[in-house]
């Protein structure tokens, strides 16, 4: 239901870093299971590693992926208490 969501909010964050997803080039990031976008959210950087090693996704240059988010002026994370998750927490809050 939220997949579309959890991919978009993953992509803009990528985007910042100037990688881009299931793209050409070799610091990219592929997707093979589109699981990943929610893991990523609600797990951070434990998620991302863990789904890599799982084969959700891959890069043929991971150092040049991480280094866009470890270069000067990077603001690009990983933290699942990121606003994104804001929306999702509202639809799924009840009131009284």
């Amino acid at each position: 239901m939220f997949e579309r969501y959890f991919r978009q909010q993953i992509v803009q964050l990528l985007e910042k870093a100037g990688i881009g997803v299931d793209g050409r080039q070799p610091y990219d990031m592929i997707v093979h299971d589109q699981r990943l976008f929610q893991r990523i959210l609600s797990s951070g950087n434990l998620g991302l590693g863990e789904a890599f090693m799982e084969g959700w996704w891959d890069c043929p240059e991971l150092d040049d992926f991480f280094s866009g988010f470890s270069g000067p002026g990077s603001t690009t994370t990983w933290s699942p208490q990121q606003p994104y998750l804001a929306p999702l927490r509202e639809n799924f809050s009840t009131s009284s």
